[in-house]
C-alpha cells in the first residue's frame, strides 16, 4: 500500500494533509483508518470487493480519475457499503460506483444497501448507486438530522422491501439532489424513488426522476409533514403520491407528470407544467431519459426556465450510455502522476468563463502559468512539461496544479520524478 504525503495548497493555512492510494485487492478501510480531516483516499481503477466502510470527518474518498466508470465498490449485499456518522459537508465521496454483486441478488440489509447516514451531511459527487436492496432505503438511508448533497449522481434499479426504493429519510433530514438521475427503483409499499418521513424534505435541482415503481405504480412520497421541492426538474412516474395533506410537491420551473393531469402540487409555490416529458425511451442506459426535441421541458420550450431535468435534448444519438452533462468545474485527472518529463492535466468546465491553470511549489510560489484565458464549457486538458515560466527544468518533488474560475478553485497534487 502506498502512502504519499502532500501539503494542501491553501494560502491561508499551512495544515498538513495526506493522500493515500489504494489498489484493487488492497484494504480501503485500512487507508481510511489512517486518514484524518483534509486527507484524500484515492482508489485506483478497478473493482474493490468490500463493504462496511466508514469515513472520518473531513476525509475525501474518490476515484483517481473522478469517473465512476473506472472504480466499483462491490458488496455481497449482506452489509451496507458505506456508513457515516456525525460528519459534515467536508466529508466527500467522488467518482465511485457502488453496486451489489449480481451473484448475490437474494441478499439485502435492513437499512441503506449502499449508504447509511446518521447525523451526517456528506457530499456525493459523480457517484452511481445500482442494484442494492434493503427494507428501508434501497440505496441510501438517512436519519436524525442528516443533510447530504448528491451532485451529478445516478441512482438506478435499487429496491426497498418496504419504503424508499432509492432513498429513505426519517427524522428531520434535508436531502438535496443536483443534476441527478433517479430511475427504475422500486419499493414494496411506498416511495419508489423517495420516502421522506417525520419532517424530512427532499430538494430536486435539475434532476430527473422517472420510471420508479411500487406495487406497479411509481411513487415519490412525503409523509408526516415532509415536503418535496423541485426546481427545474422532471418527476414523471406512473403515479405520484404524497402521504398527508401538508406533504405537497412544491415545484418551480418543473414538470410534475403522472398521466392523471392532477399531480399533488402546491399551486402557489411557483411555475410548473404537467405534461408528458417525451423521453427518448429507445436509447440505452441513462440516455433513455434524454428529451425529445418536441419535449415541453427543453430550453426552447421553456426559455425562462432554461429547460428541465438532468439530461440533454436529442434522440438521434447512438444508443450508447455516456456521462451526464458537465455540471461541476474541477481537475478530473493528472496523468501520468508521478511523471517525467511531462504530464497532462485534464479538467472539466461547467460553464464558459475565464480560467486560470497554474503550477505552484510546496511553498506556494508560482512555478508556471499554464493557462489564463476564456474557455468554453466541456472537457479540456493542458500539458506541463516540467519547466518553470522561464523555461528552466523544475527540480524533482511535489507540486500543485490549481484550477481557478470566477466561482471555483480546485487544487491537486502531482509529483515530478527524475
Amino acid at each position: 500500500m502506498l502512502r504519499v504525503l502532500a501539503i494542501c495548497l491553501f494560502m491561508a493555512s499551512s495544515a498538513l494533509a495526506a493522500e493515500f492510494e489504494v489498489h484493487p485487492g488492497e484494504d480501503i478501510q485500512a487507508m481510511l483508518d489512517q486518514a484524518g480531516s483534509g486527507d484524500v483516499v484515492v482508489l485506483l481503477p478497478g473493482v474493490f470487493q468490500q463493504g462496511s466502510l466508514t469515513l472520518a470527518e473531513g476525509v475525501t474518498l474518490r476515484s483517481q480519475s473522478g469517473d465512476p466508470a473506472t472504480v466499483t465498490v462491490l458488496t455481497d449485499g449482506s452489509e451496507t457499503a458505506l456508513s457515516l456518522f456525525q460528519v459534515t459537508g467536508a466529508t466527500r465521496i467522488e467518482g465511485i460506483t457502488f453496486m451489489r454483486s449480481p451473484e448475490h441478488l437474494d441478499a439485502y440489509v435492513d437499512r441503506g444497501g449502499a449508504a447509511v447516514l446518521r447525523e451526517a451531511s456528506p457530499n456525493f459527487l459523480d457517484c452511481r448507486f445500482e442494484n442494492f436492496e434493503a427494507v428501508y432505503g434501497g440505496a441510501v438511508f438517512c436519519a436524525d438530522g442528516s443533510n447530504p448533497i448528491f451532485t451529478d449522481c445516478v441512482l438506478r434499479r435499487n429496491k426497498a422491501r418496504a419504503v424508499g426504493g432509492a432513498i429513505a429519510c426519517v427524522n428531520d433530514c434535508e436531502l438535496l439532489l443536483e443534476n441527478c438521475i433517479v430511475y427504475e427503483n422500486e419499493a414494496g409499499s411506498a416511495g419508489g424513488a423517495f420516502n421522506m418521513a417525520r419532517n424530512s424534505h427532499v430538494g430536486l435541482m435539475r434532476t430527473t426522476v422517472a420510471g420508479n415503481s411500487t406495487g406497479g405504480e411509481a411513487v415519490s412520497a412525503g409523509w408526516s409533514h415532509s415536503q418535496v421541492v423541485a426546481v427545474a426538474s422532471i418527476v414523471a412516474d406512473d403515479e405520484i403520491l404524497v402521504g398527508d395533506h401538508d406533504s405537497l410537491y412544491k415545484p418551480d420551473c418543473s414538470n410534475i407528470f403522472d398521466g392523471s393531469g392532477e399531480p399533488p402540487v402546491d399551486p402557489g409555490f411557483g411555475y410548473y407544467i404537467s405534461e408528458d416529458p417525451l423521453f427518448c425511451l429507445t436509447l440505452a442506459g441513462d440516455h433513455k431519459f434524454n428529451l425529445d426535441e418536441a419535449s415541453p421541458c427543453t430550453p426552447e420550450a421553456e426559455p425562462d426556465c432554461g429547460g428541465m431535468g438532468a439530461l440533454p435534448v436529442g434522440c438521434a444519438q447512438a444508443p450508447v450510455p455516456g456521462p451526464l452533462p458537465i455540471r461541476v468545474t474541477r481537475v478530473s485527472e493528472i496523468y501520468p502522476n508521478p511523471f517525467n518529463p511531462q504530464t497532462t492535466i485534464k479538467y472539466d468546465l461547467a460553464r464558459q468563463g475565464h480560467v486560470s491553470v497554474a503550477v505552484f511549489d510546496l511553498a506556494g510560489r508560482l512555478v508556471h502559468q499554464l493557462l489564463d484565458e476564456s474557455v468554453a464549457p466541456g472537457h479540456h486538458e493542458v500539458t506541463w512539461r516540467g519547466r518553470d515560466s522561464r523555461g528552466r527544468t523544475a527540480a524533482a518533488g511535489v507540486y500543485f496544479v490549481r484550477l481557478k474560475t470566477a466561482d471555483t478553485t480546485d487544487t491537486r497534487r502531482m509529483t515530478l520524478v527524475k
